[in-house]
């Protein structure tokens, strides 16, 4: 192929790469939203019967608490059930979150050692090549496994990283959990946007929100309501948990499987061309 090609190819290449960087600075698709949200939207029936069933578990959960709650001998007994169960929701949910956030950590760390691998073994390979001499240099098409293999895995770890980070889960349409997260409250991105406006209009657009969001985090308050929201933080917290102990162990085995492929498949190189070499 000739050097001009190579050259406009390049350039295609650079000018695509800023597009998607700037015209789709968070992905060209809508992913990381709330899919199954902006799915119910359209669908007012399913819409309504979610509504039912997660209004249904709520009150089954309440129910529970409430039991629990009347059957407090004194009501700040620091034995008493309903204290109990605070208290030991409090260590469970700070738990796990940090087991949440260890997750994370692991699966960042196995994401650069796969990507930092792949890239090594070219510049291995590229530098071997370098160093052979004109006359014992391999066809270029010789080393198409290993290119293969570190481009497969550079691909595979990406996707297999963002897929975790960009779920959609199944549960939020069902969840409720205020006192936790923003999405819960803070719906519309676009009432605190930077775009300019009028001072007077982004303070009314703030109130607005603001009372709205005093009305869900607190207008309906309860002891009962707060135990319940935090015994569903929790269960979120596990699936989550478990949904990154998976993503955890398809990266690792990708990790291994991609150290060995490219260890055996540079090692390989790296003797052939040192015994061509010596010839």
């Amino acid at each position: 192929m000739k050097t001009c090609t190579l050259q406009i190819l390049g350039e295609i290449i650079v000018v695509i790469y800023f597009i998607l960087i700037f015209v789709f600075p968070r992905g060209p698709y809508r992913i990381g939203e709330w899919l199954t949200r902006s799915r119910l939207e359209k669908d007012p029936l399913a819409k309504q019967e979610i509504d039912k069933l997660k209004k249904a578990q709520q009150d089954l959960e309440l129910g529970k608490i409430k039991a629990l709650i009347a059957s407090d001998p004194v009501g700040d007994d620091e034995e008493a059930p309903s204290i109990v169960l605070r208290d030991k929701l409090y260590r469970a949910i700070k738990y796990m979150i940090g087991r949440h956030d260890w997750f994370e950590e692991q699966r960042f760390r196995i994401f650069q050692i796969i990507l930092s691998v792949a890239t090594a073994s070219l510049s291995i390979l590229g530098w071997t090549v370098e160093s052979a001499s004109d006359g014992h240099k391999p066809p270029i098409g010789s080393y198409w496994p290993l290119l293969a293999t570190a481009a497969f895995a550079f691909l595979a770890a990406i996707h297999r990283y963002n897929r975790e980070l960009d779920a959609d889960r199944p549960y939020r349409s069902t969840a409720d959990i205020r006192f936790w997260f923003f999405r819960y409250n803070m719906r519309d991105s676009k009432t605190f946007s930077d775009k300019p406006k009028p001072d007077l209009d982004k303070a009314e657009r703030v109130i607005l929100e603001r009372k709205a969001f005093v009305e869900r985090t607190i207008g309906s308050f309860s002891i009962e309501g707060s135990l319940r929201e935090d015994v569903e933080q929790l269960f979120i917290l596990q699936l989550l948990e478990r949904a990154k102990s998976e993503s955890l162990t398809l990266l690792r085995w990708l990790m291994s499987y991609t150290l060995l492929a490219l260890l055996l498949q540079t090692v390989f190189y790296i003797a052939a061309l040192s015994g061509k070499n010596v010839q």
